[in-house]
């Protein structure tokens, strides 16, 4: 059970940072709707977005089943009720295991942003602003991958609860 919360979480990761890498399609294909006006710009922002929650979601239902099912067939218990509960807590642990990492990449957003600004108002050259917009395009990214974590993290033990 607390493997399938880790394989979870990973698969979760890699989904969103390909929908917010601007190395990746998804991204590139905002900035190209950007280009033609305001409303194409929405369009496809809306849709990528969209499309964003499906893998996400699918996952953390294929987890939080998959948990219930290995719990309850351990024979623990009458009914297997309280053991496919057990096994979905196990699955959060699992999706928990690595939270410090998760965490301490959540500070690195907010930090690249300061460089890009300090950058930006003391006026170096633009280079020296190639560079910054570049880390916060990865701050961005880290920003996104630890909420969307944290989010699926609360979905399955929000299962667990109810």
């Amino acid at each position: 059970c607390g493997i399938t919360g880790m394989v979870c979480a990973y698969i979760i990761v890699l989904s969103t940072q390909y929908y917010t890498d601007y190395d990746y399609r998804p991204v590139q294909s905002i900035a190209e709707a950007s280009t033609t006006g305001h409303g194409t710009n929405i369009i496809v922002g809306i849709s990528v977005g969209m499309k964003a929650t499906f893998i996400p979601t699918i996952t953390v239902a294929i987890a939080v089943l998959t948990a219930y099912h290995l719990g309850a067939s351990t024979g623990i218990g009458e009914d297997g009720r309280n053991a496919g509960l057990f096994g979905t807590a196990v699955a959060t642990m699992g999706m928990l295991s690595n939270a410090v990492y998760i965490l301490s990449m959540n500070n690195y957003g907010p930090i690249a942003d300061n460089a890009g600004g300090i950058a930006e108002m003391s006026m170096q050259p633009e280079h020296v602003r190639d560079v910054t917009d570049r880390l916060d395009a990865a701050g961005n990214v880290t920003k996104a991958v630890t909420k969307v974590r944290s989010y699926s993290c609360v979905c399955v033990c929000v299962c667990v609860c109810v």
